[in-house]
């Protein structure tokens, strides 16, 4: 798990994951961090409490001419 911590409250920090994923902090409140992920739409995104409940699709794609 990576950790990050910074002192001031100001939003609009990001990060990158691999080469197409970024993770932006939107706000920051006393009570609540917002943030935003932007990734390609072939990468699902949930949340945690989510994954019980969907299992994810997986596709194939016949490649055969």
């Amino acid at each position: 798990m990576l950790i990050l911590s910074r002192t001031s409250k100001r939003g609009d920090q990001s990060l990158q994951i691999g080469s197409d994923v970024i993770v932006t902090v939107l706000r920051v409140t006393d009570e609540a961090v917002t943030f935003g992920i932007t990734a390609p739409k072939e990468i699902p995104i949930l949340r945690e409490e989510l994954l019980d409940e969907r299992p994810l699709e997986v596709t194939t794609q016949n490649t055969e001419c």
